[in-house]
């Protein structure tokens, strides 16, 4: 078992994040992960149990994958407009 498994609040597996990225699935995250693909702080992972905080940098096929964004919700009102021939 990884050594660094530990359960916090702030702390979230890595597959779940790179999955709420929008880049690949949690499952394809996984994968990515056991094909040594996905670096954690500069170093290769091999377990898709680890977990990683907001300070931590991840890489997937050498691309930055940014955590703990929020998502936004933009409301927009429009009025419909009925366009009637006579």
């Amino acid at each position: 078992m990884p050594n660094n498994i530990i359960k916090d609040v702030k702390n979230i597996r890595i597959a779940k994040i790179i999955s709420k990225s929008g880049a690949y699935s949690r499952r394809d995250a996984e994968k990515l992960i056991f094909e040594g693909r996905v670096e954690l702080n500069g170093k290769t992972i091999e377990s898709p149990a680890t977990f990683v905080n907001p300070k931590d940098k991840i890489l997937v096929n050498g691309k930055i994958i940014k955590p703990f964004e929020t998502t936004k919700i933009w409301l927009l009102n429009l009025s419909l407009i009925h366009i009637s021939e006579p």
